[in-house]
Protein backbone atom coordinates (compact mmCIF):
# COMPACT_ATOMS: atom_id res chain seq x y z
CA UNK A 1 0.00 0.00 0.00
CA UNK A 2 1.40 3.58 -1.39
CA UNK A 3 0.74 6.19 1.54
CA UNK A 4 1.64 9.67 0.73
CA UNK A 5 3.90 11.13 3.11
CA UNK A 6 1.59 14.01 4.41
CA UNK A 7 -1.03 11.37 5.01
CA UNK A 8 1.31 9.25 6.97
CA UNK A 9 1.83 11.71 9.56
CA UNK A 10 0.00 13.44 11.99
CA UNK A 11 1.56 16.39 14.46
CA UNK A 12 2.02 16.13 18.28
CA UNK A 13 2.28 19.33 20.24
CA UNK A 14 5.66 18.61 22.12
CA UNK A 15 8.20 20.30 24.30
CA UNK A 16 11.17 18.02 23.79
CA UNK A 17 12.10 15.50 21.17
CA UNK A 18 14.78 12.53 22.76
CA UNK A 19 17.25 11.17 20.26
CA UNK A 20 19.59 7.88 20.94
CA UNK A 21 22.95 8.88 19.72
CA UNK A 22 24.34 5.18 19.00
CA UNK A 23 22.93 4.26 15.27
CA UNK A 24 20.25 6.85 15.29
CA UNK A 25 21.87 9.83 14.70
CA UNK A 26 25.25 8.35 13.82
CA UNK A 27 26.83 5.45 12.07
CA UNK A 28 28.35 4.04 15.31
CA UNK A 29 28.12 0.12 14.63
CA UNK A 30 29.78 0.94 11.10
CA UNK A 31 32.53 3.21 12.41
CA UNK A 32 33.07 0.73 15.48
CA UNK A 33 33.22 -2.31 13.37
CA UNK A 34 36.10 -0.47 11.16
CA UNK A 35 37.91 0.81 14.10
CA UNK A 36 37.88 -3.00 14.82
CA UNK A 37 39.12 -4.43 11.91
CA UNK A 38 42.35 -2.05 12.22
CA UNK A 39 42.64 -3.65 15.79
CA UNK A 40 42.14 -6.70 14.15
CA UNK A 41 44.83 -6.00 11.18
CA UNK A 42 47.65 -4.73 14.37
CA UNK A 43 47.24 -8.26 16.22
CA UNK A 44 47.87 -9.93 12.86
CA UNK A 45 50.90 -7.61 12.45
CA UNK A 46 52.14 -8.41 15.97
CA UNK A 47 51.17 -11.54 16.86
CA UNK A 48 49.99 -13.63 13.80
CA UNK A 49 46.43 -13.69 15.11
CA UNK A 50 43.98 -14.37 12.22
CA UNK A 51 41.10 -11.01 11.96
CA UNK A 52 38.77 -13.99 11.93
CA UNK A 53 39.69 -15.49 15.11
CA UNK A 54 39.76 -12.30 16.85
CA UNK A 55 36.85 -11.26 15.39
CA UNK A 56 34.70 -14.17 16.75
CA UNK A 57 36.60 -13.78 20.31
CA UNK A 58 35.36 -9.98 20.79
CA UNK A 59 31.46 -10.94 19.57
CA UNK A 60 31.84 -13.17 22.62
CA UNK A 61 33.44 -10.76 24.45
CA UNK A 62 30.74 -8.37 23.69
CA UNK A 63 27.90 -10.43 24.26
CA UNK A 64 29.05 -11.35 27.64
CA UNK A 65 28.57 -8.08 29.00
CA UNK A 66 26.13 -6.71 27.16
CA UNK A 67 23.63 -6.38 30.02
CA UNK A 68 25.96 -4.86 32.39
CA UNK A 69 28.25 -2.56 30.94
CA UNK A 70 27.74 1.13 30.81
CA UNK A 71 26.24 1.80 34.05
CA UNK A 72 29.63 3.06 35.92
CA UNK A 73 30.26 6.45 35.69
CA UNK A 74 34.18 5.46 34.35
CA UNK A 75 35.93 6.76 31.39
CA UNK A 76 35.44 5.26 28.06
CA UNK A 77 39.01 3.87 27.68
CA UNK A 78 38.29 2.14 30.65
CA UNK A 79 35.10 0.35 29.62
CA UNK A 80 37.25 -0.31 26.69
CA UNK A 81 40.69 -1.69 27.90
CA UNK A 82 38.48 -4.44 30.57
CA UNK A 83 37.12 -5.97 27.18
CA UNK A 84 40.50 -5.74 24.91
CA UNK A 85 42.60 -6.96 28.41
CA UNK A 86 39.65 -10.08 27.72
CA UNK A 87 40.47 -10.80 24.38
CA UNK A 88 44.68 -10.49 25.29
CA UNK A 89 43.87 -12.89 27.75
CA UNK A 90 41.61 -15.38 24.90
CA UNK A 91 45.21 -15.34 22.96
CA UNK A 92 47.55 -15.41 25.70
CA UNK A 93 48.87 -12.61 25.09
CA UNK A 94 51.31 -10.12 27.26
CA UNK A 95 49.67 -6.56 27.67
CA UNK A 96 52.83 -4.67 27.35
CA UNK A 97 52.81 -1.78 25.13
CA UNK A 98 50.35 -3.39 22.66
CA UNK A 99 47.28 -3.12 24.98
CA UNK A 100 47.80 0.72 24.96
CA UNK A 101 48.45 1.05 21.25
CA UNK A 102 45.70 -1.31 20.14
CA UNK A 103 43.48 1.42 22.63
CA UNK A 104 44.88 4.22 20.49
CA UNK A 105 44.37 2.30 17.38
CA UNK A 106 40.56 1.84 17.95
CA UNK A 107 40.22 5.44 19.42
CA UNK A 108 41.83 7.10 16.47
CA UNK A 109 40.42 5.29 13.75
CA UNK A 110 36.62 5.41 15.29
CA UNK A 111 37.15 9.71 15.38
CA UNK A 112 38.14 9.18 11.80
CA UNK A 113 35.73 7.37 10.02
CA UNK A 114 32.62 8.68 12.35
CA UNK A 115 29.42 10.40 10.43
CA UNK A 116 25.70 11.19 11.09
CA UNK A 117 22.70 9.17 9.68
CA UNK A 118 21.20 10.39 6.75
CA UNK A 119 18.78 13.29 7.66
CA UNK A 120 20.42 14.06 11.35
CA UNK A 121 21.75 17.26 10.60
CA UNK A 122 18.39 18.13 8.84
CA UNK A 123 16.00 16.72 11.96
CA UNK A 124 18.03 18.48 14.31
CA UNK A 125 18.40 22.04 12.67
CA UNK A 126 14.52 21.99 12.11
CA UNK A 127 13.89 20.96 15.52
CA UNK A 128 15.75 24.07 15.84
CA UNK A 129 13.71 26.14 13.76
CA UNK A 130 10.83 24.86 15.35
CA UNK A 131 11.94 25.47 18.58
CA UNK A 132 11.67 22.20 20.29
CA UNK A 133 14.51 21.59 22.83
CA UNK A 134 16.39 18.35 21.60
CA UNK A 135 17.86 15.85 24.74
CA UNK A 136 20.12 13.26 23.87
CA UNK A 137 19.17 10.16 25.94
CA UNK A 138 22.26 7.35 25.10
CA UNK A 139 23.56 4.10 27.29
CA UNK A 140 27.24 4.46 26.77
CA UNK A 141 29.95 6.42 28.63
CA UNK A 142 29.42 9.79 29.29
CA UNK A 143 32.98 11.16 28.10
CA UNK A 144 32.55 9.00 24.80
CA UNK A 145 29.13 10.07 23.70
CA UNK A 146 29.83 13.81 24.51
CA UNK A 147 33.20 13.54 22.58
CA UNK A 148 31.06 11.95 19.99
CA UNK A 149 28.57 14.58 19.86
CA UNK A 150 31.14 17.54 19.64
CA UNK A 151 33.16 15.30 16.44
CA UNK A 152 29.84 14.95 14.76
CA UNK A 153 29.38 18.89 14.84
CA UNK A 154 25.99 18.76 16.66
CA UNK A 155 26.80 20.20 19.67
CA UNK A 156 24.91 23.20 19.32
CA UNK A 157 22.07 21.62 18.45
CA UNK A 158 21.76 19.77 21.63
CA UNK A 159 20.20 21.00 24.78
CA UNK A 160 20.56 18.13 27.22
CA UNK A 161 22.93 15.08 27.44
CA UNK A 162 21.71 12.25 30.00
CA UNK A 163 23.94 8.93 29.69
CA UNK A 164 23.43 5.26 31.21
CA UNK A 165 27.10 5.91 32.82
CA UNK A 166 26.40 9.26 33.99
CA UNK A 167 22.76 8.44 35.84
CA UNK A 168 23.83 4.86 36.67
CA UNK A 169 20.99 3.24 35.05
CA UNK A 170 19.69 2.16 31.70
CA UNK A 171 16.89 3.36 29.99
CA UNK A 172 14.58 0.21 30.69
CA UNK A 173 15.14 0.66 34.28
CA UNK A 174 14.86 4.75 35.07
CA UNK A 175 17.17 6.75 32.45
CA UNK A 176 13.78 8.26 30.40
CA UNK A 177 12.50 9.02 33.73
CA UNK A 178 15.53 10.68 35.19
CA UNK A 179 15.56 12.53 32.31
CA UNK A 180 12.69 13.90 31.98
CA UNK A 181 12.49 14.81 35.70
CA UNK A 182 15.45 16.82 35.37
CA UNK A 183 14.14 19.00 32.95
CA UNK A 184 10.80 19.57 34.29
CA UNK A 185 8.77 17.88 31.50
CA UNK A 186 6.12 15.52 31.31
CA UNK A 187 6.38 12.07 29.41
CA UNK A 188 3.32 13.14 27.14
CA UNK A 189 5.07 16.55 26.39
CA UNK A 190 8.30 14.48 24.89
CA UNK A 191 8.76 11.90 21.66
CA UNK A 192 11.54 9.21 21.51
CA UNK A 193 13.36 8.45 18.86
CA UNK A 194 15.57 5.32 18.51
CA UNK A 195 16.87 2.30 16.65
CA UNK A 196 16.29 -0.39 18.97
CA UNK A 197 12.95 -1.92 19.62
CA UNK A 198 14.20 -3.05 22.93
CA UNK A 199 16.15 -0.35 24.31
CA UNK A 200 14.98 2.58 22.93
CA UNK A 201 11.24 2.32 21.69
CA UNK A 202 9.33 -0.19 24.57
CA UNK A 203 11.10 1.68 27.33
CA UNK A 204 9.42 4.54 26.39
CA UNK A 205 6.18 3.28 25.27
CA UNK A 206 5.61 1.54 28.47
CA UNK A 207 6.32 5.40 30.29
CA UNK A 208 3.53 6.65 28.05
CA UNK A 209 6.33 8.66 25.96
CA UNK A 210 5.55 8.90 22.18
CA UNK A 211 8.51 6.84 20.54
CA UNK A 212 9.71 6.14 16.92
CA UNK A 213 11.80 3.54 14.99
CA UNK A 214 14.17 4.54 12.37
CA UNK A 215 14.65 1.05 11.07
CA UNK A 216 15.39 -0.02 7.11
CA UNK A 217 13.89 -3.57 8.25
CA UNK A 218 10.26 -4.67 9.08
CA UNK A 219 9.26 -2.50 11.93
CA UNK A 220 7.15 -4.63 14.58
CA UNK A 221 3.72 -4.29 14.61
CA UNK A 222 1.91 -1.17 16.65
CA UNK A 223 5.16 0.82 16.35
CA UNK A 224 5.63 3.54 14.21
CA UNK A 225 8.17 4.17 12.16
CA UNK A 226 10.34 5.95 9.72
CA UNK A 227 13.04 4.55 7.36
CA UNK A 228 15.30 7.55 7.67
CA UNK A 229 15.56 10.73 10.18
CA UNK A 230 15.07 12.49 6.67
CA UNK A 231 11.45 11.63 6.72
CA UNK A 232 11.00 13.30 9.85
CA UNK A 233 12.74 16.04 8.24
CA UNK A 234 11.19 16.37 5.40
CA UNK A 235 8.07 16.66 6.51
CA UNK A 236 8.55 19.19 9.82
CA UNK A 237 10.02 21.21 7.16
CA UNK A 238 6.82 22.07 5.43
CA UNK A 239 4.91 22.38 8.91
CA UNK A 240 4.68 26.46 9.49
CA UNK A 241 3.37 25.98 13.39
CA UNK A 242 6.12 25.81 16.21
CA UNK A 243 6.72 23.14 19.08
CA UNK A 244 4.85 20.35 17.48
CA UNK A 245 6.78 17.26 15.76
CA UNK A 246 5.53 14.55 13.28
CA UNK A 247 4.38 11.54 14.36
CA UNK A 248 4.27 8.46 11.76
CA UNK A 249 1.77 5.75 11.60
CA UNK A 250 1.89 2.06 13.11
CA UNK A 251 3.85 -0.23 10.84
CA UNK A 252 0.54 -2.38 11.13
CA UNK A 253 -1.34 0.93 9.11
CA UNK A 254 0.60 0.45 6.40
CA UNK A 255 0.24 -2.98 5.53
Amino acid sequence: MHVKMKSRFTMKKVKWVIFDLDDTLHEFSTASRTAMEMVYHYLHEEFGIYPDDAREAYAAILKEGQSTHFVEDIPSRVYRRQRFEKLFDRFSLIYHIHLDRCLDVYDDSLMEVMTLKEGALEILQECQKHKLNVMVVSEGPRDAQKKAIEKLGIASYVNRVFTSSQCRMHKANGLFTHALKEVGCSPDESIVIGDNPERDIKPAQALGLLAILVTTKAAPENMPFVASLKELADRLRTETQDNVFPMPLAANVLE
